[in-house]
């Protein structure tokens, strides 16, 4: 689930293979975005715009979210796990379980670049500025490249599938979740290991606060913990 920027719709993603737009003042449907698959992921385009679907159907597609229309498929070999914009929206990144993460041009849906791991790729995410992507992978790395050229740039090692991946707002850390029970933070500029986070069992999603000094943890252990991000206590 996703709202739009000015907070006046939210898109919403099912395993009745659409999303769909809703009016949040009032509830109101307003347009059903349809797919081949269940819908794993939808986001929003910073101008609100156009929105991103990710579906089991090896697709992901870009809608117009004024009425509904849809503008461009995105195709892998693979169901599409996850989907973002990058911070001007100009280029979306879309996660999959064919071993690649891929940027696309949202204005034309032209492909600029695959990013490729050694297993599904779970979550993909922006840094702040847009000049670098995180993928996390069920190949037990994340990894860090350059969006202009499609470079790593680093592999950030766990000792099992990472499931999540964030960016504090300031880009200096980065954030990984883990089914090895941790999660992990990491200098985005040298990618040496600041914390470790530690749970009772798979953690499956982690966030930064909008001033970067919490960190919220997600697990299977039944337990979401706060962390501070300076000393990962």
């Amino acid at each position: 689930v996703a709202f739009s920027p000015d907070g006046k719709t939210i898109a919403t993603a099912s395993d009745d293979n659409t999303a769909r737009l809703w009016d949040t003042e009032n509830g109101n449907e307003l347009s059903t975005l349809l797919h081949q698959g269940i819908v794993r992921a939808v986001a929003f385009n910073p101008n609100g715009k156009t929105i991103a679907t990710a579906s089991d159907d090896n697709t992901a597609r870009l809608w117009d979210t004024e009425n509904g229309n849809k503008l461009a498929t995105l195709n892998h070999q693979s169901y599409v796990e996850a989907v973002t914009f990058s911070p001007d929206g100009k280029t979306i990144a879309t996660a999959s379980d064919d071993n690649t993460a891929r940027l696309w041009d949202t204005e034309n849906g032209n492909k600029l670049a695959t990013l490729l791991h050694q297993s599904w790729i779970r979550a993909v995410a922006f840094s702040p500025d847009g000049k670098t992507i995180a993928t996390a992978s069920d190949d037990k790395t994340a990894r860090l490249w350059d969006t202009e050229n499609g470079n790593e740039l680093a592999t950030l090692l766990h000792q099992s599938w990472i499931r999540a991946v964030a960016f504090s707002t300031d880009g200096k850390t980065i954030a990984t979740a883990s089914w090895d029970n941790t999660a992990n933070l990491w200098d985005t500029e040298n990618s040496n290991e600041l914390a470790t986070l530690l749970h009772q069992s798979a953690v499956t999603a982690v966030a930064f606060s909008p001033d970067g000094k919490a960190i919220a943890t997600a697990s299977s252990d039944n337990t979401a913990c706060l962390w501070d991000t300076e000393n990962g206590n």
